[in-house]
């Protein structure tokens, strides 16, 4: 898992990708959360965005965006 300070911006541009790619955005009181299956079918969050002062704490897994 990856933690960073992003833009508001680049958070939203993060959350049109994943939903063109066909998952679920959830929205949460403080931010959004992601959720994928895994190899084993368990359901694991992938993306998850804590909405801070005009910026997003976000924790993601390894590579999901490259």
């Amino acid at each position: 898992m990856i933690a960073r300070v992003v833009e508001k911006k680049e958070v939203q541009k993060m959350l049109a990708a994943l939903r063109e790619a066909g998952l679920k955005v959830n929205k949460l009181n403080g931010g959004y959360e992601v959720k994928a299956y895994g190899i084993d079918k368990v359901e694991i969050v992938v993306f998850k965005a804590i909405n801070g002062r005009g910026n997003y704490l976000v924790r993601m897994v390894d590579d999901l965006f490259d």
